[in-house]
C-alpha cells in the first residue's frame, strides 16, 4: 500500500461517523493511519489545512469500512479463479459449462461451482453422469454454493479410493442410489475424502488467490474481514503485509485442529498487528440447511428419515473439551452451528464451560445461528455470546425454505431482530464465496427481509426486520466489537484507524430498494485510498 502525505483531510461529505450518538459530521482529519479530528470544513481548514492532502468528497455519503464477520479469503480467490456455476439455472447448461471449463483447463484437478439446485428450472441433484462423458481422466470437485455438499465425477473418487463399499465417515455421507451405486454427492465431512487427495496449493497459488479475494473486498468497500484462515494463509499475508500489499485487515480464525498451537505457545486472542491478528478458533457443530445436514431437532419436512448430521467433534465430547481449554487460555472460539439443536447443544457447551469467566471476557462466537429457538435466543443474552450471521443466506434460502422445514419452523429462521432486542451482539458477514462479498445487498435483506422471486411481499418472518441503521452496526462496531477491535475500528472517532468507504447515496436517507443498487465510489484502509471507481 503506497503511503500518501501524513496529514490529509476529508471534506465536504455526509459522514456518519457511526458513534453511539449517531452523528453526522462535514470533515475527517487523518495523520498518518489514525483519525485526528471529525468536525466542520471550516474547522478542518483552519487547523490542519496548511501542507495536508486533501480529499474532496463532493457531497458523498462516507461511513465506517465496512467489517465481514465470516469469509474464506483463500477459497474465495480460488473460486473467483476456476469453474462458477452459480448463475446456472438447468441440468444442460450446467454440463455445457463445465464442459467448456475442462476444455479450457486441461491436465489438472477442476474446483469450483458454487451451484444451487434450487436455482435449476427442474430441481434435481446433479450426478457423476452428467460429467463422466467428457471428464473420464480428469478428477472434478464441484462444490454446492454451501460447501456443505459436493459433487465428485468418477475419476475422483477413484482418485480417492471411494466405492460403493466405503463406510460414511462420521459427520458425513456419501450417497448411494436405491440399487447402492455412488451418486457422486458427498456429504460435509465426506467431501473431505477427496481433497485430501487433490494436490496442495502451492505458496504462488495462495497468494494468487488471497491477492484477487482482497481486491473483491476492496471493491465493495470492505476493509477488514473476519477470515476462516489455514496456517499456509498465515504466511502469505505476512509477505503481502511486510511489502505493503494487504489492502485488507484480516482477523484470522484457524481450524480447531490447531488449538494447542495457542495453548502452547501462549499466543491469546488479539495477538498480532494492526493488518493481520489471531488468537481465535473455528469450529464446525452440524452442516447446513441446503445439504440437509443442518443438525434439527425435528425431521425434515421434505424428508421424514433425516434430522441432519452432528460433526462427531459436536457428540464424542472433543468440543466442550477444548472449549474449556478456550476459556482458560483466552482464545476465541466460533462454533458453526445452524440447526436449532445444533445451536442448542453449542449453547449448553458454552453454558457449562463458562465457568467463572465475566460476560465481558468471553467474546465466544456462534456462526451462522440461522435456525434458533425462543428460549435459546434468551440464553444467547443470558451468556452473552455473539451471533455471527450472514443475512443475504436468507434472500436464497427463503425461496425453499418452507418445503424443507414446514411452516411453523420458518418463524425461527434467522432471528435478527430477536437477537438484537434480547440485547445480543450480532455481527454481519458473506460467507464468502458462498456468496459475494458486498454488504449491501445483505443490509437490504436484514432490513426489508425480501427473498429470491419476492415470495414473501411483507418480508420473511417481517417482525425480524431491522433498522438500516442497525444492519450498519452490524458490519461495522458490531464487528469490530466481536474481534475484540471496538477501541480501534468500526467508527469514525478520534484515535480510531483512518478506514472508510464512501457512496454514492446516503444509505439512511434512501429508500431499502435502492440499497442493493449503491455503488462504492472509494475505499480508504489506513487512510489511504485502495480502490475508486
Amino acid at each position: 500500500m503506497r503511503r500518501g502525505k501524513a496529514i490529509k483531510i476529508f471534506l465536504n461529505g455526509i459522514i456518519y461517523t457511526g458513534a453511539p450518538d449517531n452523528r453526522f459530521c462535514e470533515a475527517v482529519v487523518t495523520a498518518n493511519d489514525r483519525i485526528i479530528y471529525t468536525g466542520t470544513n471550516y474547522e478542518a481548514r483552519q487547523v490542519y489545512g496548511a501542507g495536508a492532502d486533501i480529499i474532496d468528497l463532493q457531497g458523498t455519503f462516507m461511513m465506517p469500512g465496512f467489517i465481514d464477520a465470516h469469509t474464506h479469503l483463500a477459497w474465495g480467490g480460488e473460486y473467483l479463479c476456476g469453474l462458477d456455476l452459480s448463475f446456472v439455472r438447468s441440468r444442460s447448461e450446467f454440463v455445457l459449462k463445465t464442459e467448456e471449463f475442462i476444455k479450457e483447463n486441461p491436465d489438472r484437478w477442476v474446483t469450483g461451482g458454487n451451484w444451487n439446485q434450487f436455482n435449476f428450472q427442474t430441481i434435481e441433484m446433479p450426478h457423476r453422469r452428467w460429467l463422466d462423458p467428457f471428464s473420464e481422466f480428469q478428477p472434478v470437485l464441484l462444490y454446492r454454493m454451501d460447501y456443505h455438499l459436493a459433487l465428485a465425477n468418477t475419476a475422483a473418487l477413484e482418485r480417492a479410493g471411494i466405492t460403493e463399499s466405503t463406510p460414511n465417515p462420521p459427520g458425513g455421507e456419501i450417497e448411494r442410489d436405491a440399487a447402492g451405486a455412488l451418486t457422486g454427492i458427498l456429504k460435509d465431512t465426506a467431501i473431505e475424502l477427496v481433497t485430501k487427495v487433490i494436490p496442495p496449493a502451492t505458496q504462488a497459488d495462495i497468494r494468487r488467490y488471497l491477492l484477487r479475494s482482497i481486491q473483491e473486498a476492496n471493491r465493495f468497500g470492505v476493509t477488514s474481514v473476519h477470515d476462516i484462515s489455514q496456517a499456509a494463509h498465515l504466511r502469505v499475508l505476512q509477505e503481502l503485509e511486510a511489502e505493503g500489499n494487504l489492502n485488507c485487515r484480516v482477523y484470522a480464525r484457524l481450524p480447531i485442529e490447531d488449538y494447542k498451537c495457542f495453548t502452547y505457545s501462549g499466543i491469546q486472542a488479539g495477538f498480532g498487528s494492526m493488518f493481520i491478528r489471531t488468537g481465535a478458533l473455528k469450529a464446525f457443530a452440524d452442516g447446513s440447511l441446503g445439504a440437509g445436514t443442518a443438525y434439527m431437532f425435528a425431521p425434515y419436512a421434505d424428508d421424514p428419515r433425516n434430522t441432519g448430521l452432528a460433526m462427531d467433534i459436536l457428540t464424542n465430547g472433543q468440543l466442550e473439551s477444548i472449549t474449556k481449554e478456550c476459556f482458560t487460555h483466552n482464545i476465541q472460539l466460533s462454533v458453526h452451528a445452524i440447526g436449532d439443536r445444533a445451536n442448542h447443544e453449542v449453547l449448553n457447551i458454552f453454558e457449562r464451560s463458562a465457568g467463572h469467566f465475566p460476560k465481558t471476557d468471553r467474546r465466544m462466537r456462534i456462526e451462522h445461528a440461522q435456525h434458533i429457538t425462543q428460549a435459546d435466543i434468551n440464553r444467547f443474552a443470558e451468556l452473552g455470546l455473539i451471533a455471527s450471521m450472514q443475512p443475504f443466506h436468507l434472500f436464497e434460502d427463503g425461496c425453499w425454505m418452507t418445503e424443507r422445514l414446514g411452516e411453523s419452523r420458518c418463524n425461527e429462521a434467522y432471528p435478527i431482530g430477536s437477537l438484537l432486542r434480547a440485547g445480543c451482539i450480532v455481527c454481519f458477514g458473506s460467507d464468502f464465496p458462498i456468496v459475494s462479498i458486498n454488504p449491501l445487498p445483505a443490509i437490504y435483506t436484514a432490513v426489508t427481509r425480501n427473498v429470491k422471486n419476492n415470495l414473501f411481499p411483507g418480508g420473511f418472518n417481517p417482525s425480524e426486520k431491522i433498522s438500516v441503521k442497525e444492519a450498519i452496526r452490524c458490519f461495522t462496531s458490531y464487528a469490530a466489537f466481536a474481534a475484540g477491535e471496538e477501541n480501534s475500528k468500526g467508527t469514525i472517532e478520534i484515535g480510531k484507524l483512518a478506514d472508510f468507504v464512501v457512496l454514492d447515496r446516503n444509505l439512511l436517507s434512501i429508500p431499502p430498494d435502492q440499497i442493493p443498487e449503491t455503488r462504492v465510489l472509494m475505499t480508504i484502509v489506513g487512510a489511504n485510498p485502495v480502490w475508486q471507481a
